[in-house]
């Protein structure tokens, strides 16, 4: 019976994903995952613009169903940077989350790779540093 339930628990520690809270315990290239409603209002976004077209593209063919969705964002590892303060920015699938948005299935799991951590910098040194590591395009064009 003792082994069973070891089993069990060494089963769960396997599969368990780790949450990402404010990313200060998520150490560079690792992954946690997180309800798409707890980070909503936490990630800040690399690029000026979204391309509607492609957005709508990714939500008709990944997102019309909530296990689409969840599909779709099984699949994916989102990219962020932490920036001055802690903040988050997301530096790719702009498009996807953005239908991850305009789905309404806010429940869902998405995944994020904290790919650095400059929190340390200052703002200028920041975006400078997101624009010559070309996480960050200053003219809007991604």
């Amino acid at each position: 019976v003792l082994t069973f339930f070891f089993i069990i628990f060494c089963t769960a520690m396997v599969n368990a994903k780790k949450s990402c809270g404010d990313f200060s315990d998520i150490v560079e290239k690792e992954t946690c995952t997180e309800p798409w409603k707890n980070m909503r209002g936490v990630l800040h976004p690399a690029q000026q613009a979204v391309g509607y077209a492609a957005v709508k593209r990714k939500l008709d063919s990944g997102f019309g169903t909530k296990d689409n969705a969840k599909e779709s964002m099984n699949s994916e590892e989102v990219p962020i940077v932490i920036g001055p303060g802690g903040l988050p920015f997301l530096v790719d699938s702009h498009h996807t989350i953005r239908a991850l948005e305009e789905s309404g299935f806010d429940s869902v799991d998405v995944t994020f790779k904290k790919i650095c951590d400059w929190s340390d910098m200052n703002d200028a040194t920041f975006f400078d540093s997101m624009i010559q590591s070309n996480l960050m395009d200053p003219l809007g064009r991604h």
